[in-house]
C-alpha cells in the first residue's frame, strides 16, 4: 500500500497539488509484511471476540487482514510499484530510501528523523493554522 499507488494515483496528485518536493519509499520485505498484516489480523479479531463478550461494539477491526487480501495487496503492490518509481525518477522527485523490516519503534524513528529534516522546509501560509483552530505559529 502506499500513495502513489500507480502512475494513474501520481498524475491526479500533480494535478490536483502539483509536482511533489520528496518521496518516501518504504521498503519492506514481503514475508515481514504478510507476518505483520496477519499478525493485526489476529489482534483485531481477538478485540472482536473480547468486545462481543462484553457486549460492547468493537472498534479496530480489519476483516481485509486475511492471507488472500494480503497477497492480493502485494500482487498489485508489486505490478504498480516499479512504474511509479521511474515516474517518480523521471519527475525528478528525490526519493528517500527507509528500509522498514525492522521494529515499529525502529521505523517510527526513521520517519520522525525525516520529519524533523523537513520541518524547516514546510511553509505555512501565515493565518492557515489560526483558521483551522490550531496552534499558534510565531
Amino acid at each position: 500500500d502506499g500513495f502513489p499507488r500507480s502512475i494513474e494515483n501520481a498524475r491526479d496528485f500533480v494535478e490536483l497539488c502539483g509536482p511533489p518536493e520528496l518521496a518516501l519509499h518504504l521498503d519492506c520485505d514481503d514475508t515481514v509484511l504478510l507476518e505483520r498484516i496477519l499478525d493485526r489480523g489476529e489482534q483485531s479479531a481477538e478485540e472482536a471476540r473480547r468486545a462481543e463478550e462484553e457486549g460492547i461494539e468493537a472498534v479496530n477491526v480489519r476483516a481485509d487482514d486475511n492471507v488472500f487480501t494480503a497477497i492480493n495487496r502485494l500482487r498489485t503492490y508489486h505490478k504498480h510499484h516499479a512504474p511509479t518509481m521511474q515516474w517518480l525518477k523521471k519527475m525528478k522527485v528525490p526519493v528517500v530510501e527507509l528500509d522498514c523490516s525492522g521494529s515499529k519503534e525502529d521505523v517510527w524513528g526513521h520517519l520522525s528523523a525525516v520529519g524533523r529534516l523537513m520541518r524547516p522546509a514546510v511553509r505555512v501560509p501565515r493565518g492557515a493554522l489560526e483558521a483551522g483552530g490550531g496552534a499558534h505559529q510565531p
